[in-house]
């Protein structure tokens, strides 16, 4: 809480529903929360839930492009953070599943937005230690899943993401 921005005890709830979500007796769970994003209430004051914008599996069903369709929630002129719960399968065929921490401060956004995201995303990090990844995206070229598997330090490696094949590998 470096920045004076308190984590509501709300996100807690979600964060560790995502993260008892990856136990193996739920998995395949169409209700297991998918994306939890988070802004920075009204005050400046406490990092919260978007319930509008947080998602469970199940709001996806049927749909071609997933990954697209979570980096379509963050808005072109409006910071926020997400917790994203990732699959991919590795070329050797191994399934896996990580909690990816999103900061989101596109460079259209207000100068003080960005100075208050910047200064208080550690803090979420820190209380969470089942997250493995922090990805920083600052404009659309950041949305790219490449960035993402960079994050992973697998590239190369990861032939599908969230179901869609990658460049290379069929």
């Amino acid at each position: 809480m470096s920045s004076g921005v308190a984590i509501d005890p709300c996100v807690d709830e979600y964060i560790n529903r995502m993260t008892m979500a990856n136990h193996p007796s739920k998995k395949g769970a169409c209700d297991r929360l998918k994306v939890t994003v988070l802004c920075i209430n009204e005050t400046h004051d406490r990092i919260v839930v978007d319930k509008a914008k947080t998602r469970s599996l199940n709001d996806f069903d049927d749909q071609a492009d997933l990954f697209k369709q979570i980096m379509d929630l963050f808005e072109e002129t409006k910071c926020c953070y997400a917790v994203y719960d990732c699959f991919y399968h590795t070329s050797e065929h191994i399934e896996k599943e990580e909690l990816v921490f999103i900061s989101w401060c596109p460079e259209d956004a207000s100068i003080k937005d960005k100075m208050i995201y910047c200064a208080s995303w550690k803090a979420l990090i820190c209380k969470f230690p089942a997250i493995k990844y922090h990805w920083q995206m600052c404009d659309k070229s950041d949305k790219d899943h490449e960035c993402l598997v960079d994050k992973f330090g697998v590239k190369g490696k990861v032939a599908e993401l969230e179901g869609v094949c990658l460049h290379g590998h069929k």
